[in-house]
């Protein structure tokens, strides 16, 4: 049977009979986008939900493979794909896609009716769904805890109101800056806010946590820890406020550690002699303090005999 040929009479014959507004139409592209079909008025045609099966069932015949998709899409699952018998099912198709539409044009008509509604759908109390517990919020930046229902997150901060949804089942961690308020939730740094630094040697800094990073040479494991922590580097950056201590190594020896303690590292170039602890020569070499230990540990085994350039003369001795 030429399938190709019965389209295109079809086709046809139905550009002179669209029907029109306010009888129930579909949209149908004459030459499908999936084979390169575009939205252009010449290539789209008002038909009859029968109608509009039938052309899809002569496309799929025509040009097999993906074209059956839109057939088994079309029949909401009661059809198929490729069954012989899918021409009997065309008034079954007309008649439901019929039905779906005049009940969702009477629940728009409802809802539009009872006035405040998003995406087609009652919000707040009116919505039959509604979920009027007050769940414990806690805004992962500040720390900061409120009790509030789902619908009054979203109706004050905002978002998604599925992703408020997907936070308290627990899908979702958080949603713009808030958790659901549990033992085990964990308050984030502080990413983008200006702190201020200071050093024991009277120099301070103000800027963000990356910004003291790149300034104090440092990683931003030592940065979170001094401005969530109150912690103190082996260079002696801390928070400002927080009190200066020698740098942590109590678990180790069972004491506070001595202030400028450490071994100093001594460096030659082109006759030029550089002394310091690992701290004064990450600020030396433009490196973090990281990087020159992993520097020296590669110095240790052998593997080479200087760093950026600069040959490795060993440990200065202390003075007596």
């Amino acid at each position: 049977m030429n399938y190709d040929r019965i389209y295109s009479e079809f086709i046809a014959d139905r550009l002179t009979k669209q029907p029109v507004k306010p009888d129930y139409f579909e949209k149908h592209h004459i030459l499908p986008r999936a084979l390169g079909g575009g939205n252009e008025k010449s290539n789209i045609i008002r038909l009859t939900p029968e109608d509009h099966y039938f052309a899809h069932c002569c496309l799929a015949k025509i040009y097999g493979g993906r074209m059956w998709y839109a057939i088994k899409a079309m029949s909401d699952g009661w059809v198929k794909a490729k069954d012989t018998k899918y021409l009997k099912n065309r008034a079954m198709a007309g008649v439901s896609r019929k039905r779906f539409a005049n009940e969702n044009r009477k629940r728009m008509a409802e809802v539009i009716a009872c006035g405040e509604f998003v995406y087609g759908f009652k919000v707040g109390e009116d919505n039959v769904l509604h979920n009027s517990f007050e769940y414990e919020w806690v805004n992962l930046d500040s720390g900061v805890k409120r009790k509030a229902t789902i619908y009054g997150m979203w109706k004050e901060f905002g978002g998604s109101r599925a992703h408020w949804t997907s936070v308290q089942s627990g899908a979702r961690k958080s949603h713009v800056g808030w958790a659901v308020s549990v033992a085990s939730v964990r308050i984030r740094g502080l990413k983008g806010k200006r702190l201020s630094f200071v050093n024991r040697d009277g120099r301070t800094f103000t800027g963000t946590q990356s910004e003291f990073c790149k300034f104090a040479h440092i990683g931003i494991a030592s940065a979170s820890r001094v401005s969530r922590h109150g912690d103190v580097t082996t260079c002696g950056w801390r928070l400002q406020g927080t009190p200066d201590r020698s740098h942590l190594s109590v678990k180790k020896t069972g004491s506070p550690a001595r202030l400028n303690s450490g071994a100093s590292h001594k460096f030659e170039k082109n006759g030029i002699v550089f002394c310091g602890k690992v701290s004064d020569l990450a600020l030396h070499f433009g490196s973090t303090k990281q990087q020159v230990h992993s520097g020296l540990s590669q110095i240790k085994a052998g593997r080479i005999n200087g760093y950026k350039g600069w040959s490795y003369k060993g440990i200065e001795a202390k003075s007596r």
